[in-house]
């Protein structure tokens, strides 16, 4: 008995593993697309989910020219703030600063996150 419980157990265990790591990799939401507004081109904020995990990858974009600028990480919580629109870009002559809610319940903005990226020459 033991070992058929062990075998099923096993078994439970290869079986979510084949369906769960089918999937491989980042769960992109849709694009969010900010038109600069003092220098040519765009900021294109491709966000992600893994597991409860989220971030978001920070593109400049000129022409059909795209340029990784850095990233962003989120809370363990799954949480999307770019998708849910909670999220603030300020300009600054050659750089730009990105801020976003780090959990759902952080209304006040006190615990925001903020990075600045530098434009490419």
């Amino acid at each position: 008995m033991k070992k058929t419980v062990i075998y099923i157990c096993l078994l439970t265990m290869i079986i979510a593993c084949f369906c769960g790591c089918g999937k491989s990799g980042k769960e992109y939401k849709e694009d969010i697309i900010y038109q600069l507004q003092n220098r040519d081109g765009t900021l294109i904020i491709k966000e992600w989910t893994y597991l409860l995990g989220s971030g978001a990858e920070i593109y400049y974009k000129i022409g059909d020219t795209m340029t990784l600028l850095g990233n962003t990480t989120g809370a363990d919580n799954g949480f999307c703030p770019f998708a849910e629109g909670s999220y603030e870009i300020k300009e600054y002559g050659d750089s730009v600063c990105v801020s976003w809610c780090f959990r759902a319940s952080d209304n006040d903005r006190s615990h925001w996150k903020s990075k600045t990226f530098e434009f490419p020459v």
